[in-house]
């Protein structure tokens, strides 16, 4: 189990639909440790869907991100509707570095774009559950990627978009 890359004192692993047993195991164990599924959640599925583990130094899984393929809106009449992988992510709050969520999102989006079948999704997106990640500074970083707020939606949700195979325009500094 080779990392894709270093941050940190921490190894990213790549996880994208390899059978990886001894990641998933590790991964559910980080869900469990932090009690974060949702009741009913079927960890074992959940598993198959890690994009990337971050592991520390003892090999433990510290932070996670998984993708599964839906339409956005629901709706199946919607004129907007696209075909996309829904991006999660965790990390465990004592290892919440600056940047790590930067890595792994830009990370996840590089391996699914890679990784997508010829007619697969054609967007990355994320549902923010978290409220941090609604504001102004948090919009602007991922406008600098190449997110865009695509829907707001109840009790104050973003729909954040980035399409597959096009370039971000990063501002120069």
């Amino acid at each position: 189990m080779k990392p894709v890359l270093k941050f940190q004192d921490y190894d990213i692993v790549a996880k994208w639909n390899a059978p990886m047993p001894e990641i998933e195991a590790k991964v559910i164990d980080l869900w469990t440790r932090n009690n974060v599924l949702p009741n009913g959640a079927d960890a074992p599925a959940r598993a198959r869907q890690v994009v990337l583990a971050v592991l520390d130094a003892s090999g433990k899984a510290v932070a996670v991100n998984t993708a599964y393929e839906g339409h956005f809106p629901l709706a199946p009449a919607a004129r907007d509707r696209v075909t996309c992988y829904f991006y999660r992510m965790f990390i465990e709050p004592k290892h919440r570095r600056p940047h790590l969520m930067r890595v792994m999102t830009n990370t996840a989006f590089d391996i699914l774009e890679r990784n997508r079948p010829k007619d697969g999704p054609q967007s990355f997106i994320i549902i923010t559950e978290n409220p941090g990640l609604t504001g102004p500074g948090m919009i602007r970083l991922f406008e600098r990627f190449g997110y865009k707020v695509w829907k707001r939606m109840p009790g104050g949700k973003l729909a954040i978009r980035r399409d597959f195979g096009v370039a971000p325009r990063i501002p120069a500094a």
